[in-house]
């Protein structure tokens, strides 16, 4: 949201701003005109459904667990699958998990789900990047020192952008393309960057 916030003041536009669950707000990016979605994955399937207006961050994945009750790391993806895994739907995680077989999935609408799920005991790893993870410790939604990564899914890396809807006018994609450039020279671009620990 903060790099959000910086375009915004550079574009001096004033955003309608809605907070969805992820399935409709990638439903209505993909339907509506002039619609800014962020953060979304850029990939193959992707590429031609949207207008990539510019880079946040590149994104690594884990899947994580209680420390309580994961001492030591996985050896591998396959112990994953002995256990119940959740990851919110529509999400590249969950397209992952029903590619590599993982029996026990539970999709759930947003990641405050799984959070609430995890120390429920009704799920035992959620998978996920540690930015999101970052912002729910933010939120205080939980305390990031209860989880613990337990193997990265290097498949998963990927470049996370901000995009604009397929059938946007075309003068505004340019403007804010043309102003995201610009935000990525400023030095609060930096700053957010060693904020929330992104590379």
């Amino acid at each position: 949201m903060d790099v959000i916030s910086q375009l915004f003041a550079l574009t001096q536009d004033t955003p309608q701003t809605q907070v969805l669950p992820w399935a409709r707000a990638y439903k209505t990016a993909l339907t509506e005109p002039n619609v800014l979605i962020y953060s979304l994955i850029r990939n193959r399937e992707r590429e031609d459904k949207f207008h990539w207006v510019g880079q946040l961050t590149t994104q690594r994945i884990y899947i994580w667990g209680l420390r309580s009750k994961f001492p030591q790391p996985f050896d591998s993806i396959e112990q994953a699958k002995e256990y119940r895994i959740s990851t919110p739907q529509a999400y590249t995680t969950a397209a992952y998990l029903e590619r590599n077989d993982f029996k026990h999935v539970y999709l759930t609408g947003q990641y405050e789900q799984n959070i609430g799920m995890l120390l429920k005991d009704r799920i035992d790893l959620i998978i996920s990047s540690p930015v999101v993870l970052h912002e729910l410790a933010k939120k205080k939604l939980i305390d990031s020192s209860q989880l613990v990564p337990l193997i990265e899914v290097t498949e998963l890396e990927s470049n996370v952008y901000v995009a604009l809807s397929k059938g946007s006018d075309s003068a505004l994609v340019s403007r804010y393309q043309k102003q995201f450039e610009r935000l990525v020279t400023l030095p609060i671009f930096e700053q957010i960057k060693a904020k929330w620990q992104v590379d």
